[in-house]
């Protein structure tokens, strides 16, 4: 199966600035299946289901894709809070905060991010700093 342009330039930024991070595009229902293959850090994507286009006065066509990523690193089993502090501000400094100074740089207008740190999702005692965003994407 193909991966889409916008998927593609996505993983490329994240390939780019967090070389470390292994990552990991898949269904939601798949989730545990495959992260529980993946070699930490890593970043996993959710999978794409929101796009909006945008018609402008002067003609323009956009396509604005909603993604999800979460930059994870694992933390020791029964870890305390202290500690997963830390671990997320290690991934906010070598991953997050890389990613979306790329991110301003291609596409300057995106200031609409939300960022926040849910709790595990897989069944290691993993760590994530989550962000959301739209990728902007001109159709001619």
């Amino acid at each position: 199966m193909a991966i889409s342009k916008t998927l593609r330039q996505v993983i490329d930024t994240v390939a780019e600035v967090a070389p470390d991070y292994d990552f990991v595009y898949a269904n939601a229902n798949m989730m545990n299946v495959k992260a529980d293959d993946a070699q930490f850090p890593l970043c996993y994507c959710e999978e794409i289901t929101t796009q909006r286009y945008l018609n402008t006065a002067y003609g323009r066509l956009f396509k604005y894709t909603s993604f999800e990523l979460y930059f994870m690193r694992r933390a020791p089993m029964q870890g305390e809070a202290i500690g997963r502090d830390e671990i997320r501000e290690q991934i906010e400094q070598e991953a997050v905060l890389p990613f979306l100074r790329a991110l301003w740089a291609r596409q300057p207008q995106t200031n609409a991010i939300t960022g926040e740190t849910p709790p595990p999702m897989f069944d290691d005692n993993d760590v994530a700093v989550s962000i959301r965003f739209e990728w902007e994407e001109a159709i001619c």
